[in-house]
């Protein structure tokens, strides 16, 4: 896919399919209709009641907004699939790889920002826009254009029974079946513990917030240090 053609999709995605309005459009939607039909049957006269015809109004606005949003992104989809044709036509097609760069895990880039985080990185990634959900993850691509990364659950391998099995090579037989987000920059989050010499340890301090994982899974959570850690033991976190 041409980089044009790969720049439009993923822009799709992310501001069409993860970050559109239309969860929230949805429940102004049901909100007023609810209202609406409410309004109506306490009425005597609904016809004529300022209550009636102000949910009526509202819910025509939020109608329309919802038709203009859809159409925006139907013309969006559009113009991905004519990128891509006139690609298949031309034949025009490349193999672009990730630009590696040296990246620095220390503590001070645990705000994410102004880095750049190498294919092949170690992150944790929120996938959730409702609640905490943070998964291990790593970088196979980043669009600077909409600050957006791909990743890849390390954790998403099925065998034949269709359990998750965690496969740590990259080159695994099994890569295909990795599931891959699109996830905005400041949602992605480096591990800073992945750069450590045997021996080392983060000595966090108190109330520091770290990400923790939870027991026996690959998920993470936003955390608070409660007591810092002695050398070789575990943190309190709330």
């Amino acid at each position: 896919m041409a980089s044009d053609a790969r720049r439009e999709l993923v822009k799709f995605v992310v501001t069409q399919l993860i970050d559109n309005n239309f969860d929230r459009l949805a429940i102004k939607i049901n909100r007023y209709q609810a209202k609406f039909i409410t309004s109506q049957e306490s009425s005597l006269e609904a016809r004529g009641s300022w209550r009636t015809r102000k949910y009526a109004i509202r819910l025509q606005h939020t109608l329309a907004l919802a038709c203009s949003l859809l159409k925006q992104q139907q013309e969006d989809l559009d113009h991905c699939i004519s990128l891509l044709d006139n690609d298949i036509k031309t034949k025009k097609f490349t193999t672009e790889k990730c630009k590696l760069r040296v990246i620095d895990h220390s503590a001070k880039y645990r705000d994410n920002s102004g880095t750049i985080f190498a294919c092949g990185s170690l992150v944790t990634a929120k996938i959730a826009r409702s609640h905490e959900l943070w998964i291990l993850a790593r970088v196979t691509n980043f669009y600077p254009v909409n600050q957006v990364y791909e990743v890849e659950d390390v954790d998403s391998i099925e065998d034949d029974n269709g359990r998750l099995i965690l496969t740590e090579t990259p080159k695994s037989s099994h890569a295909e079946a990795r599931r891959h987000h699109f996830v905005q920059k400041v949602f992605v989050v480096p591990l800073v513990a992945e750069t450590l010499k045997g021996g080392e340890w983060i000595m966090y301090k108190l109330n520091e917030r770290v990400m923790a994982m939870y027991p026996s899974t690959t998920s993470f959570y936003r955390a608070t240090v409660q007591i810092p850690n002695p050398k070789v033991s575990k943190c309190l976190l709330d």
